[in-house]
């Protein structure tokens, strides 16, 4: 409550403290993914959290807020798994059955998936059903992670970073040189952890080797911002 300064605990109702990821949903719920256990949510700020789904699933990872009630919850490896109604139930996503990689949503609210095994991915009725958007993007995207910016550009980072400005229709190859950077993206699911898309519109990459990467220009070129990081 003091912009991070100070920390308090709050595990009222958590049946675990294996926890991986956080997210916040529209609605100002958070909701945190675990191991083994799902999905908790908390409507009350973290003071006390209840079970929401997801039970038995060895690993939540991610967690992706969306418009409306959207949330996305992904398996490292295997699935995602959809709600609409900020995390209180949830579905399986049978088109990407092979796990997604990332989640990522555009002002029109559509939404945008990377897959581990396959193609890129578009919805244009919030997780219903999606589209393969491939076109210009290598034929095996392993591992990649995807993102937009403030100008409904999309980005995908696998073995190089690709962009498109017309919703996934097509995609140039903008920057190639992640690829053999200290080995940052010849492993993108490995090393590349994520993708921010700042207020200014600049992109910050996140990565096992640099740590943070900034790019002021739409990817074109990238600077180590890791000061203080200990990398």
């Amino acid at each position: 409550t003091d912009h991070g300064q100070s920390w308090t605990q709050h595990t009222n109702g958590l049946t675990t403290t294996q926890l991986v990821c956080i997210a916040v949903a529209a609605n100002g719920d958070l909701l945190v993914g675990t191991w083994y256990q799902g999905v908790f949510r908390s409507t009350n700020r973290g003071e006390t959290w209840t079970h929401s789904g997801l039970m038995g699933i060895d690993e939540i990872d991610q967690l992706y807020s969306g418009p409306g009630g959207l949330v996305f919850a992904r398996h490292p490896a295997t699935a995602a798994y959809r709600s609409t109604d900020f995390g209180q139930t949830w579905d399986s996503i049978p088109s990407l059955r092979w796990g997604s990689s990332s989640f990522a949503f555009d002002s029109f609210n559509r939404v945008y998936a990377s897959s581990y095994r396959g193609p890129a991915y578009r919805s244009t009725n919030g997780g219903v059903s999606w589209d393969s958007i491939s076109n210009g993007l290598p034929g095996y995207v392993d591992g990649s992670t995807i993102t937009t910016d403030a100008a409904d550009n999309v980005y995908l980072i696998a073995r190089g970073i690709y962009s498109s400005s017309d919703a996934g229709g097509t995609w140039s190859l903008v920057d190639q040189r992640l690829a053999t950077f200290g080995g940052l993206a010849g492993c993108a699911y490995c090393r590349i952890k994520g993708v921010l898309r700042m207020a200014s519109g600049n992109l910050a990459i996140g990565a096992e080797v640099f740590g943070v990467l900034r790019s002021e220009n739409h990817g074109l070129t990238w600077k180590i911002r890791s000061k203080g990081l200990g990398f």
